[in-house]
């Protein structure tokens, strides 16, 4: 949580110690591994501008009917890929994939300020004795695959079934993380680490990120957010008690492969004591990361620059200051990052300057905030300028 709030964040993945106004699009896409729907992004986001209306096809499927179950594995989807892989038809609808602690849905990535719409439950909530309270964020990988963290287990085969979503295998956190709340998911592009396949990536209120070994569980730190500096590149000044602090994770991280030439994003918040969660700032800031820094066993700072605190542009208006904080999922596409808050707005933010616009204000709709997004790597992206 932000600023105010002195519980900690209800859904929060914790790696325990063990021994060994404003209408814009953004696309995405994508097929699946042994996952569920995630997809292709295909639009232009325009400042304050309006877009498509077009109606969005029943939550769980792709464009069309039954033509997009993937044979042999049922409830699963399957959405043609973005540029660079491998064709698989027509070309598919894009959508934006958010979540609450307990369910899954989908956005209209031509046009955000739709309704989403509800995909399902995911059936892990509240089984397994209560130790699955709620789900933390949600990871797609450039083919389209999801895994969903919860506490202290990552799901690795979601799938969406009827009308739920079937979280599938887990498999149990464990490193020297010593009970650190992660808050964030993300897959790291093919090479960013030495692989030669995409590597699960997580984010804890202390500024660090963390490798996760899909086999074992195993976490590995592999770099750090680094210090809050004095001012941003704005000329805004962060509080004196909180300079010099790492930054903590606000509520997620996004990386995309970009053609080989990665980047990713973090929105974090500036607090006094962290990870203590209490007096921290209420709005959150965005960082630009360097992928190419990420290393197994290593804290270095990853952080390739300030873009700044996350304020309302000018352009357009009525915008809370309470919609810059507390943005618990990130999606990007093109020029802009998309924050899903906790008070279930969904915002805009120009991935330059750090400006946002209010997209969608789905207080009301959603029972509950969001908890997490996720963007297929594969999504286009224009690195900042």
């Amino acid at each position: 949580m932000n600023g105010d709030d002195s519980t900690v964040r209800p859904h929060e993945i914790v790696a325990r110690a063990r021994t060994p106004h404003y209408r814009s699009p953004t696309p995405m896409r994508s097929f699946p591994l042994a996952v569920a729907a995630l997809a292709s992004l295909a639009a232009t986001a325009s400042a304050c501008g309006a877009s498509t209306t077009d109606a969005i096809p029943d939550a769980g499927r792709g464009p069309g009917a039954d033509s997009s179950v993937v044979p042999g594995m049922e409830g699963g989807i399957v959405v043609p890929p973005a540029t660079g892989d491998a064709a698989v038809g027509p070309a598919a609808k894009t959508y934006f994939y958010a979540h609450t602690d307990t369910t899954l849905y989908r956005l209209d990535a031509d046009d955000p300020a739709l309704p989403p719409q509800r995909i399902g439950d995911f059936d892990c909530v509240g089984r397994d004795g209560g130790l699955v309270t709620a789900m933390t964020d949600i990871a797609v990988d450039k083919r389209g695959r999801i895994v969903a963290v919860a506490r202290d287990r990552v799901f690795l085969d979601v799938r969406v079934v009827g009308t739920g979503v079937v979280c599938g295998s887990a498999v149990q956190l464990v490193g020297d993380a010593s009970s650190t709340a992660f808050y964030g998911a993300t897959f790291a592009p093919a090479g960013t680490l030495g692989n030669t396949d995409e590597t699960l990536v997580v984010a804890n209120s202390e500024g660090e990120l963390y490798a996760v070994d899909l086999t074992t569980g195993a976490l590995s730190v592999i770099g750090a957010f680094g210090p809050v500096p004095a001012r941003d590149p704005s000329g805004q000044t962060y509080p004196s008690g909180n300079v010099g602090e790492p930054w903590s994770l606000s509520g997620d991280l996004v990386f995309l492969d970009n053609g080989g030439r990665s980047v990713g994003f973090a929105t974090v918040r500036d607090c006094p004591n962290p990870p203590s969660t209490s007096n921290c700032s209420t709005s959150d800031s965005l960082l630009e990361l360097d992928l190419t820094k990420l290393r197994y066993g290593s804290r270095a700072v990853v952080t390739r620059r300030l873009l700044g605190r996350i304020t309302a542009d000018t352009r357009c208006t009525n915008d809370p200051a309470s919609a810059f904080g507390r943005t618990f999922g990130v999606t990007a596409y093109k020029g802009a990052i998309f924050g899903f808050g906790r008070g279930s707005l969904v915002t805009r933010i120009d991935n330059t300057t750090a400006k946002a616009c209010v997209v969608a204000n789905l207080t009301g709709t959603l029972p509950v905030g969001f908890a997490g997004a996720g963007v297929t790597t594969a999504a286009p992206i224009d690195p900042p300028r």
